[in-house]
């Protein structure tokens, strides 16, 4: 019922998480994150390598280790304005969000993200919640993303039902 889930490509995205997983074997790239997690509660909580929420360089670095499912989950409107390669979009603010989390495969990684980082840290609590023992949040949201001056592709058109 006007629910849109759409997806990126993914040949960009993975050609960048490949350069950028050879530039962090110089630095220890096994190294699990050390951001810290916030619960919707606003506690903290160290980030750990089974998930939290991580740096720009720590969410590409992870992606390239862990390949799994990157999750979109601002508006349709804010997509338009750019995504991650081979992201699939979840609006947050959609009235059944929670049960189209339940779409994705718990037993892959999920690497989630919003504008700023305050849906996306909802978003990584309540798939916690439902089992998901790899959920990755990025700090500060696609706006740190492109400060960062990271990868980015237009957003694909089309719905899927």
């Amino acid at each position: 019922m006007g629910t849109i889930i759409l997806r990126a490509g993914s040949v960009l995205f993975t050609a960048a998480m490949t350069m950028g997983l050879l530039a962090s074997c110089g630095e220890g790239g096994q190294e699990p994150a050390t951001e810290t997690s916030r619960t919707m509660t606003g506690e903290q909580r160290p980030a750990t390598a089974r998930g939290g929420t991580v740096s720009v360089a720590d969410f590409q670095r992870l992606m390239a280790e862990h390949p799994g499912q990157v999750l979109d989950v601002r508006t349709p409107g804010e997509w338009d304005t750019g995504v991650m390669e081979g992201a699939l979009l979840i609006d947050f603010y959609e009235k059944d969000f929670a049960q189209q989390l339940d779409g994705l495969d718990p037993t892959r990684p999920v690497f989630v993200y919003c504008h700023a980082g305050g849906r996306s840290a909802k978003a990584m609590d309540m798939l916690q919640a439902k089992g998901f023992t790899e959920v990755y949040d990025l700090d500060g949201g696609i706006t740190a993303w492109r400060q960062a001056g990271a990868p980015l592709v237009e957003a694909p058109s089309g719905t899927k039902e």
